[in-house]
C-alpha cells in the first residue's frame, strides 16, 4: 500500500450522515455492490455505486502518523466532499469532545482532530486532512516497498507468513514487519479472570455499587439501545439506566452519584469491568474532587 503525499483528502465530520461516504473510489477494497441502497437523499437524490473499506493516513493528537481504517464507506461520485459519519463513529465506541480548535473523536489511544474549517454558504464545516492509502497493486514501482501492517490489513488480517509470501512472490520488500496489529491483538486477547465474589461486604447503604451494561437487539420506543443496571450491594436496590449511546453512561452515573450524595449516601467503591465506557467513567470520577470514590 503506497500513498501519495500530493493527494491529500479532506474528510468532513457530518453529524447527519448515517454512514461514511466518499466522492471517488481510489484505494477502496473489500468492495460490495449488493445489499446497498441505490440512492442517497441529501436534499437531492444521489447514486451510491458501491460499498467498501478504505485506509487513510492521518495525524494523531501526539503528532504521530496513524493509519485509519474506515469500514462500510459508500461511494457517491456526486458528492462535493468526503464525509465521516459522527453517528457511525459513536456506534463504534468513539467519544466526541470539543475544544477551542474544533472537535475530537477519541477511542483509547486514538484521537482524531477535526480542526480545519471550510466555509460553505456562510456555514463553517469541520474537516480533517489525511492522505489516501492505495491498493498495493499501485505501489511505488521505483522502490518496490510495502508497509507490512497495511498489506496485512488489506489481506483481511492474514498471518505474517502469508503476508511475507505474497510480498516475496510479487517482488516487494516489506517494512515494519515486527509491528503488532492492534486489531488482531484485541481479537486474540484473553479476558482477565476476575473474581465474581468480594472478600468483604458492604456495611451500609451506598458503600459499594455494582455496574453492568447490556445492549438490546432492537431500540426502545424512545430510541434507547443500551441498558445499564446499578446495584447497591448492601440494600440490593437497583437503578436502571437507559441510553441511546454507551458514551452517555459516565454522565448518567455521575448524576446518580450526586443524587445519592445529596440524600446522605456517600459511595466509596464502584465495581465494574474494563469495558471502554467504564474506563471513561473511571477517568471522569478521578477528576471529580468532591466525590471520594
Amino acid at each position: 500500500m503506497a500513498y501519495n503525499n500530493n493527494n491529500e483528502d479532506i474528510w468532513i465530520l457530518d453529524s447527519g450522515a448515517s454512514s461514511h461516504m466518499m466522492l471517488n473510489d481510489n484505494g477502496m477494497y473489500n468492495i460490495r455492490t449488493d445489499s446497498i441502497s441505490n440512492t442517497i437523499r441529501n436534499g437531492n437524490e444521489m447514486k451510491c455505486l458501491k460499498l467498501g473499506d478504505i485506509d487513510l493516513i492521518g495525524l494523531n493528537s501526539d503528532g504521530k502518523e496513524i493509519c485509519i481504517t474506515l469500514k462500510n464507506v459508500k461511494y457517491v461520485p456526486e458528492l462535493k466532499f468526503n464525509l465521516i459519519s459522527m453517528n457511525y463513529a459513536i456506534e463504534k465506541g468513539f467519544e466526541v469532545k470539543s475544544n477551542k480548535n474544533g472537535i475530537l473523536l477519541i477511542k483509547e489511544n486514538v484521537q482524531l482532530s477535526f480542526d480545519n474549517k471550510i466555509m460553505t454558504n456562510g456555514a463553517s464545516l469541520l474537516s480533517m486532512k489525511v492522505r489516501r492509502v492505495y491498493d498495493y497493486a499501485n505501489i511505488n514501482k521505483q522502490h518496490n516497498r510495502l508497509d507490512a501492517t497495511i498489506l496485512h490489513r488489506q489481506l483481511c488480517h492474514a498471518g505474517m507468513d502469508s503476508v511475507m509470501t505474497t510480498a516475496n512472490e510479487n517482488g516487494f520488500t516489506l517494512q515494519n514487519k515486527d509491528k503488532i496489529c492492534e486489531d488482531c491483538a484485541v481479537a486474540k486477547a484473553k479476558q482477565l479472570n476476575i473474581s465474581k465474589e468480594s472478600s468483604t461486604e458492604a456495611g451500609r447503604a451506598g458503600e459499594r455499587l455494582f455496574i453492568d451494561i447490556s445492549t438490546m437487539q432492537k431500540p426502545s420506543l424512545g430510541g434507547n439501545k443500551h441498558w445499564a443496571l446499578v446495584l447497591d450491594e448492601y440494600t440490593k436496590y437497583k437503578w436502571p439506566i437507559f441510553m441511546k449511546n454507551k458514551s452517555k453512561l459516565s454522565q448518567k452515573v455521575i448524576q446518580l452519584l450526586y443524587q445519592l450524595c445529596k440524600e446522605g449516601f456517600d459511595v466509596n467503591n464502584i465495581r465494574m469491568d474494563n469495558a471502554g465506557e467504564n474506563k471513561t467513567l473511571e477517568i471522569n470520577l478521578k477528576n471529580l474532587k468532591d466525590l471520594n470514590i
